[in-house]
């Protein structure tokens, strides 16, 4: 993690379209500018821990972050992935409680945080942003709902393919040859975690999609061979 802060101006964000303050007024963004710090993270540096207290919230610029959830023995799970634009630290913040997960940066990332005496005071004058993060806590939790059906009623091919074409809805991109690819941020052994699967599992499924020249993989480089057949088999299982 660099030492390094800067104040951030929140009203020329570049990305504040993708953010829960996209329609705040000027006059409040100018205020949250005195209170949204601006750092660099690396590879595996933590925003914040399990058990944390919650002092205010993490807005991401750039780059990934993961979520784990520690068991009492100390084994961690990833529950899911934040890119740009998303907002981390609102559960605790609204339940007045401590963090649930830990936060562990995946890909080297850009990340504003803003103390949560500014947070409380747009919450009182703009019920709407509260709404907006009520209805995020909803959205998780239909999240995990629906991953856990998934999980008991679609092989690990269809969860894997899901997963794929999630991740390429949000940060695919095409290379000089037309061909969609995405930078896979996770490693296999996480991937199998989100989709309720085991590595091995995973590693099979891969070779048998590259046998089929639906995804070819290369490291965490994934290009897509056939992308209208993965989404008509996406189409197929909902």
């Amino acid at each position: 993690m660099s030492d390094e802060t800067a104040r951030h101006n929140c009203t020329d964000c570049p990305i504040r379209h993708l953010t829960d303050w996209q329609n705040l007024p000027k006059k409040l963004l100018k205020k949250m500018d005195r209170y949204a710090l601006r750092r660099q993270y690396e590879l595996g540096d933590k925003l914040y821990h399990q058990g944390d207290k919650c002092h205010g919230l993490f807005c991401i610029r750039s780059g990934f972050v993961g979520l784990r959830r520690y068991d009492v023995s100390g084994r961690s799970s990833l529950i899911k992935l934040a890119g740009p634009g998303d907002t981390l630290g609102y559960r605790a913040l609204l339940g007045h409680s401590t963090h649930s997960n830990t936060a562990e940066i995946l890909k080297a990332s850009e990340v504003c945080y803003i103390d949560r005496a500014i947070i409380s005071e747009i919450l009182q004058n703009h019920p709407s942003v509260g709404e907006r993060f009520l209805q995020r806590c909803l959205t998780d939790l239909e999240r995990m709902e629906a991953a856990y059906l998934r999980a008991k009623n679609l092989t690990t091919r269809e969860q894997l393919l899901h997963f794929l074409m999630i991740l390429h809805e949000q940060f695919g991109q095409l290379d000089e040859n037309g061909c969609h690819y995405i930078v896979l941020p996770i490693a296999r052994k996480d991937i199998a975690e989100l989709i309720g699967s085991t590595p091995e599992s995973v590693s099979r499924t891969i070779k048998k999609l590259e046998t089929e020249h639906l995804v070819q993989f290369e490291g965490r480089l994934a290009s897509f061979e056939n992308l209208g057949a993965i989404i008509d088999q996406i189409g197929m299982i909902h």
